[in-house]
């Protein structure tokens, strides 16, 4: 059962930073990158909540200006180890061209907020810099 739910939380770090990329692709700076950020953020709204695996809901998503923030529940019985989550999320996120550049260039950042079904604080990081 742990392995399940550790792998279900690491397929929807996987989702997230895929809508992360498509958020980012393509984008440069000023206000066309603040520009894209915007717009995406609102299509994306448009389709929360959404499930991004069997105990993972995406509630909700912000971008502002220097970062995209990230609101996440979590359906699963024990305990989330946040430090484990936030280092798998790091090397996810690194390991992505686009998004390590944006990190690294333009001082962006990444903000996830995880609670359980009973809406308790799970974790809360920030992914603002790359090894």
């Amino acid at each position: 059962m742990a392995l399940s739910w550790k792998r279900s939380l690491i397929y929807g770090v996987i989702l997230t930073i895929a809508a992360v990329t498509y958020w980012v692709y393509s984008e440069t700076s000023g206000p066309r990158f603040d520009q894209g950020l915007q717009k995406r953020e609102a299509d994306m709204k448009k389709t929360l909540p959404r499930k991004v695996d069997d105990i993972t809901t995406l509630e909700d998503v912000k971008y502002e200006g220097t970062k995209n923030v990230y609101w996440l529940s979590i359906d699963a019985g024990g305990s989330i180890d946040a430090s484990d989550l936030q280092h798998r999320t790091q090397s996810l996120l690194c390991s992505n061209g686009d998004i390590a550049r944006k990190i690294k260039e333009k001082g962006f950042s990444y903000e996830y907020h995880y609670v359980n079904k009973e809406r308790v604080s799970l974790g809360t990081f920030t992914i603002a810099d790359c090894p």
